[in-house]
């Protein structure tokens, strides 16, 4: 529970949590956590282009449905 104020939990164990944050609240994401909890590791990763681009082409189609 104390790692849904940081970002969106996509997996959770024991050892190891992995995160989605925004662009927007990486530093103050990454802030939180190293003061709230005891982390050993922490590595960040970009989202892959084909995720980037899927999101993209969905706000795009998104956005012609609303102007019809």
């Amino acid at each position: 529970p104390d790692l849904v104020k940081f970002g969106v939990v996509v997996e959770h164990s024991e050892h190891r949590a992995v995160l989605r944050v925004p662009q927007t609240g990486l530093q103050a994401a990454i802030a939180g956590l190293l003061a709230a909890l005891p982390v050993e590791d922490l590595t960040v990763v970009d989202p892959p282009l084909e995720d980037i681009m899927r999101q993209l082409f969905a706000d795009a189609s998104a956005d012609k449905a609303e102007a019809k």
